[in-house]
């Protein structure tokens, strides 16, 4: 898609097919994002181009231009944020069904062997017990280092903060594909919830007026008064 020096970068699709991560094999699980990212982008430029053509109008006067231009601009904009929801619902949805995936236990063992695995893992001093552990992802021994991570930190002697280093090395090294998939999700997801406001902002820019003197201009039925309120709010941006 082309730039439009009128628009904001952080809404043009680009945003999405740059992200670390971002190929084939996980492009279609973002493709909601890119898609809500890709109609904002097409809609604002329609609303610029309506306003060039707008002000090109010699009969009609300011305040006029900017209804007319307002009314375009709205239904672009409730076109659009609806699909901004669906695209956060579809990536809220699809990173909790990963993360869930990701979260059953890839052990074998019975729950005594791992309640045994646990204690022994425990009386070690700290320097021997990573040791092993790093032991174990070495010789592939995912069941046993499942048995130590399935459990709260403390049953195993070890931290909080090593049992997540743990789990995220054994599902990087385990289901990678599955790590690269909900990463990419994630960064879209950030990018739909911080981007969803700049719809309405650049919409007003590309009207040429915010909601708060459109709404005025719309109260008003007289011609002369619409005049006034543009004049009025003409000087508080001055």
């Amino acid at each position: 898609m082309e730039i439009n020096s009128n628009i904001t970068p952080s809404l043009h699709p680009q945003n999405i097919t740059s992200i670390d991560g971002y190929d084939d094999t996980t492009a279609g699980y973002v493709e909601s994002a890119k898609a809500a990212l890709e109609l904002a982008y097409k809609s604002l430029g329609a609303v610029h181009s309506a306003r060039t053509k707008v002000n090109d109008n010699s009969a009609w006067s300011k305040e006029k231009k900017i209804l007319e231009l307002a009314e375009f601009g709205e239904k672009n904009m409730d076109r659009v944020l609806p699909v901004f929801d669906r695209a956060r619902t579809n990536l809220e949805s699809g990173i909790n069904s990963v993360e869930q995936a990701m979260s059953e236990s890839l052990s074998k063992i019975t729950p005594a062997l791992a309640q045994e695995i646990r204690s022994h893992i425990k009386t070690l001093d700290t320097t021997a017990r990573a040791e092993l552990v790093q032991k174990l992802f070495a010789e592939k021994s995912y069941d046993v280092v499942t048995a130590i991570i399935d459990a709260p930190a403390f049953l195993s002697g070890i931290t909080t903060e090593e049992r997540e280093n743990y789990k995220r090395k054994l599902h990087e090294t385990t289901n990678p594909e599955l790590v690269k998939r909900v990463k990419v999700m994630k960064s879209a997801l950030s990018i739909i919830e911080s981007r969803g406001p700049l719809v309405m902002i650049q919409t007003e820019k590309a009207i040429g007026a915010n909601f708060d003197l459109i709404a005025k201009l719309r109260n008003e039925e007289s011609a002369t008064r619409r005049a006034l309120i543009i004049k009025e709010h003409e000087e508080n941006q001055a």
